[in-house]
């Protein structure tokens, strides 16, 4: 049956709210107590304990709070907050508050509220529920006759409906926290300020007036509140300063006042004295407002009275040691320091928890229905006679009265002892992590949650790391260490300091069960000082595909070369050089170039020589062998080395070479033709490409296909016509002049010619660069703004980056694996491509389909550049004062300067 309107007659109040205020403040000691209070330690005698059901019914959850009302008369309802943000009520559902059809009176187990994912916290008053969300926004579902609800009509609702700025309008945000009374409701607001709404015949909505409002409004004057209470006629507001205003009937106020008050009045000491001061927390009941000090001081008022303290029944001197309070219609209780709970007040339903029902009018310790004192608690919840607390461990037990199915056990029994109800799921397990992120640099590794050894490498200008983990269970732990560096702090993401060398970083993750664990280790190598070697350098090196090394010769003939491949052992490939070492045994280089796995050098006496791992490019008339010595390149098979090498190029399982006379000699694999006699006939002696008689230089591309530069500055290609040979359908086993467009003229103007793993660029004598090729989609090769390949692989112009006008000025070109750079004539050098490794050279890895101009990572611009070197994805770079700049990939030590790092700049 929905209640009748409220009206201010005191005559008519409960018949025991008298000796609810009685019995709850320690001022009222000085009377003569009731006969029928207890005032020993224990009771004398009590009486036999509530029935209780066989097997009660224990809820499984994991509960973060408990909900707590004000103004209790009619409040029959309890929640629990979850951890997950779900919100559980049980107990009275005569207006359809638990979201149960309203049919079903009482709700006696715990059930979910629909629809809840984010709730912060729960409040219960008469005939409804509210609830607090993440999002500063507050829902309620129940009784609305007085527009209690907040959400603009004086009606009922048995779903939750959001509390609005005014009727009709939106969501009402920023509310920091949210207290129920009999009929209206109060909240903080995150500016301080505090707005009620629903019934205000006493002035309870504190806005100046006893007008009644569907939606809120402003409480005048207080803008520093912290907390709201309010009883079942009158409000108070606990404010930044610990005193205490409040408003509404006057016999509640704690104030000299005799008149209900409509707008805030400071709650005092005693008559016309100090205001309360220190006050912490604040919560209320039907007609009393409680409070407590930093120190923990519980004191009370209402009725006329000002705040008191309460009393042990133990020694009746004044309780101490108060951690939470939780009044309620006609007791008291409080969680204390030591995790236990006291009551007094009035026990006609068993609420003070000690297995009868005699009243108490000083607090006694709540006791277990299983025996024992009810131990570790953290936080009290009630509605009206009945409590609920809340464990450290999230147990929650319940007392009091039953009768709507309040304790939450499956009964309308009363319990006057603490009875379980919900207990925690068991502990998971769950030792995880769901991610683990680095700053500088990603993983070494993509993180897996099952892989629990990195090796990050940073250059030695980086003194500290970033360690961001992230728990795959919420509930877990973990702490981050750090040797010989410290991390700080140890429990969030932490800075972790790092010394020259080896560094360990642990992060251990502990799971809720609180004994499974599970590491997590960064095994970090902070790099040395870079090296520097001194040199006179004459040019670089370039590889056609995937090396992992560099080389440089010298002014003297000699030759230093670092990376991957030590050559002169025989597992060379297992033995990198860190740094420049020189070639045994060479005094005459005239040109060096690299393949993934070998070297090849042309000598001052026009021949030349390779080492390493010959997959036929060496020319020797030998395949699949090792040689740790330079091989010469032979004139037939058991004959002499092969003279009148002007040029040489080896690209792994086949190499060519340009003669004094013009001709064109190419050896190793021709399964498309590549060595362009002709026939698809492997040789591993040296062939002649027929037709060509005036070839200055020669290109191959990895992919099997082979150019000439002509002195007639034309080009002609053959091999693998799709990479690079153009105008033609197949693989032409010999010669054919490359285009400028389908059934266009030639090519013309070539001063240079350079090839890399699918695509070759040539330079012209005004300072074009075009390219022609495969795979634009994967390595923007053409530079053209683009990422598709060229209209049957014919020559493109790359452009730059800032006005998207075709590249000039260019004097060298130099095409890597997937990144493509030219010298400048102003001595830079630009580069274009994929970025994946820093290798264009600009202090990113954004990949880049228009030139852009490499810098130094000294800061500034690259300058002075004669010569480029390549070799997969590392670019170097000889300028006209001897100095050697390497970028891009380094963790082979491509880059020379002792360290295996990658380098986003020169």
């Amino acid at each position: 049956m929905k209640r009748q309107r409220q009206i201010p007659m005191k005559s008519i109040r409960w018949l025991l709210a008298a000796a609810m205020v009685a019995i709850s403040c320690a001022s009222m000691m000085t009377q003569a107590a009731p006969a029928r209070m207890a005032q020993a330690a224990q009771p004398a005698a009590a009486p036999a304990q509530d029935a209780r059901p066989a097997a009660p019914v224990v809820t499984t959850a994991k509960v973060k709070s408990l909900s707590r009302p004000g103004g209790l008369t009619g409040a029959y309802n309890l929640c629990a907050v979850l951890a997950s943000g779900e919100v559980l009520c049980w107990g009275y559902n005569g207006y359809g508050q638990t979201q149960i059809a309203s049919s079903v009176s009482a709700v006696s187990v715990p059930v979910t509220m629909t629809g809840v994912t984010d709730a912060v916290a729960a409040m219960t008053g008469d005939g409804r529920i509210c609830i607090l969300h993440s999002d500063t926004t507050a829902s309620c579902a129940g009784n609305g006759s007085y527009g209690e609800l907040g959400n603009g009509t004086a009606a009922d609702s048995p779903v939750l409906t959001k509390v609005v700025e005014y009727v009709g309008g939106p969501a009402m945000t920023g509310i920091k926290q949210l207290t129920t009374g009999y009929s209206y409701t109060c909240v903080v607001m995150l500016t301080g300020q505090v707005r009620c709404w629903g019934t205000n015949w006493a002035g309870m909505l504190g806005n100046g007036t006893e007008t009644d409002s569907l939606t809120p409004v402003t409480v005048t004057g207080i803008v520093s509140a912290v907390e709201v209470a309010i009883t079942e006629d009158s409000s108070c507001a606990l404010l930044t300063s610990g005193n205490v205003q409040c408003w509404g009937t006057s016999e509640n106020l704690g104030a000299n006042v005799t008149d209900n008050m409509s707008v805030p009045v400071t709650v005092q000491v005693s008559a016309g004295g100090a205001p309360l001061s220190g006050i912490v927390d604040l919560r209320a009941g039907q007609a009393q407002t409680c409070g407590r000090t930093a120190v923990g001081e519980q004191y009370c008022w209402g009725d006329f009275t000002y705040p008191t303290r309460a009393q042990r029944i133990e020694d009746q001197v004044n309780l101490s040691g108060v951690a939470q309070i939780a009044p309620s219609s006609s007791s008291n209780c409080a969680v204390m320091a030591d995790g236990t709970v006291r009551c007094w007040g009035l026990n006609y339903n068993g609420q003070i928890g000690v297995g009868d029902t005699v009243d108490y009018s000083r607090a006694v310790t709540v006791t277990v229905g299983a025996g024992g004192v009810l131990m570790d608690v953290v936080e009290l919840g009630n509605a009206e006679s009945t409590y609920c607390a809340r464990t450290r461990s999230s147990r929650v037990y319940c007392w009091g009265s039953g009768e709507n199915g309040q304790i939450g056990n499956g009964t309308d029994i009363n319990s006057t002892r603490a009875t379980l109800v919900i207990e925690p799921p068991p502990a998971y397990t769950n030792a995880s992590l769901s991610g683990l992120a680095i700053n500088p640099g990603p993983l070494d590794q993509n993180f897996a949650s099952d892989r629990y050894h990195y090796y990050p490498v940073v250059p030695n200008a980086i003194a500290s790391m970033l360690v961001t983990p992230t728990l795959s269970d919420a509930n877990a732990a973990y702490t981050i260490t750090g040797s010989p560096g410290a991390c700080t702090p140890a429990t969030s993401p932490a800075n972790c300091a790092l010394s020259v060398g080896a560094n360990t970083i642990t992060v251990t993750v502990t799971a809720e069960d609180g004994t499974t664990t599970q590491n997590y280790v960064l095994h970090v190598e902070r790099l040395g000082l870079p090296i520097v070697t001194v040199a006179k350098v004459k040019s670089l090196s370039r590889s056609v595909y995937s090396g992992n090394d560099q080389c440089a010769i010298l002014m003297d003939g000699q030759v230093l070369c670092w990376g991957r491949e030590n050559y002169t052992v025989d597992e060379y490939w297992n033995n990198s050089l860190t740094v420049p070492v020189t070639v045994t045994g060479v005094t005459d280089a005239v040109d060096v170039s690299l393949s993934s796995n070998s070297i090849c050098i042309v000598r001052a006496d026009e021949t030349a020589g390779c080492m390493g791992y010959n997959q036929g490019s060496f020319g020797n008339g030998t395949k699949d062998d090792t040689s740790t010595v330079l091989t010469p390149v032979i004139e037939y098979l058991g004959g002499p080395p092969m003279r009148g090498i002007r040029q040489m190029v080896n690209a792994d399982s086949h190499g060519c070479a340009v003669m004094t006379n013009g001709t064109v000699r190419c050896w190793g694999r021709n399964i498309d033709g590549e060595l362009g006699n002709g026939t698809t006939t492997a040789s591993f002696v040296p062939v002649t490409v027929t037709g060509i008689t005036n070839a200055v230089q020669v290109a191959l591309t990895y992919e099997g296909g082979s150019c000439a530069l002509l002195s007639s500055r034309n080009v002609q290609c053959w091999g693998n016509a799709g990479t690079p040979i153009v105008g033609a359908s197949s693989s032409p086993s010999i010669p054919v002049t490359v285009l400028t467009s389908a059934g266009g003229a030639a090519l013309g103007g070539i001063v240079e010619l350079r090839g890399s793993e699918r695509y070759v660029c040539g330079l012209t004598a005004t300072g074009e660069q075009y390219c022609w090729g495969a795979s634009n989609r994967s390595y923007y090769f053409a530079g053209n703004g683009t990422d598709t390949d060229p209209a049957f692989y014919y020559p493109v112009r790359a452009q730059r980056i800032e006005d998207q006008s075709d590249l000039s000025g260019v004097v060298q070109v130099a095409p890597a694996e997937r990144t493509n750079c030219a010298v400048m004539a102003d001595g830079t050098v630009r580069c274009w491509g994929s970025n994946r490794f820093g290798q264009v050279g600009v202090g990113d890895t954004t990949n880049y389909s228009r030139a852009v101009t490499v810098a130094l990572d000294t800061g500034g611009v690259l300058t002075g550049v004669v010569d480029m070197g390549y070799t997969g994805e590392t670019m170097c770079a000889l300028t006209s004062v001897g100095r050697v700049y390497c970028w891009g990939q380094g963790s082979y030590w491509q880059i020379g300067n002792g360290v295996m790092t990658n380098s986003l700049r020169a």
